[in-house]
């Protein structure tokens, strides 16, 4: 059970969060979902049990899209939770994240159990596609990918709402390379 309210968001890019990860354990086999919901934006993935987690992974991002004139682009992002100590983690991002950091560029971070990394894509740059990032580490960690907010498929128009187009969120937690 969860004493008060069971929200945790990431919104701080390429900074340890600490303590943000959830961690949920159980006798009996269940099945944990992660949902997000923000006013006309929702998505939800499934979680993935801590012993099928590795150390090498490859992010899935959907391209960006523009909110509207001079407002720049919603980013690509994904973020990785240790599940140790002293986890060693090197991020490669293929595209030039939120803080600044340059395609390719290693970041490199250490994590205790529990703690978050979000990276985002930078904004101002056309696409920010961050798909096939490439993330090492050594201890199983885990790695949720996604977008901030995007439209699928990009340009697409609603019925009947005069041109305006509908973004939603994206996550899911991904499966290691392996």
């Amino acid at each position: 059970k969860f004493a008060g309210d069971p929200t945790v968001e990431c919104t701080k890019s390429e900074q340890v969060l600490t303590g943000m990860g959830v961690h949920i354990s159980s006798d009996d086999a269940i099945a944990v979902y992660g949902m997000n919901h923000k006013e006309f934006s929702s998505d939800a993935f499934m979680a993935l049990p801590v012993g099928i987690l590795g150390t090498e992974y490859r992010t899935l991002n959907y391209q960006s899209s523009i909110i509207g004139q001079g407002s720049g682009n919603t980013p690509g992002e994904f973020c990785v939770v240790a599940t140790a100590d002293l986890t060693n983690i090197i991020i490669s991002p293929k595209a030039k994240t939120g803080s600044g950091n340059p395609t390719g560029t290693p970041i490199k971070v250490v994590l205790n159990k529990g703690d978050v990394f979000l990276v985002h894509g930078d904004p101002n740059e056309s696409g920010n596609y961050l798909t096939r990032s490439h993330i090492e580490s050594d201890q199983p960690i885990a790695v949720l990918s996604g977008h901030v907010r995007t439209e699928i498929p990009v340009g697409f128009k609603n019925v009947g709402s005069g041109g305006s187009t509908s973004r939603n969120h994206l996550i899911e937690q991904l499966p290691p390379v392996n």
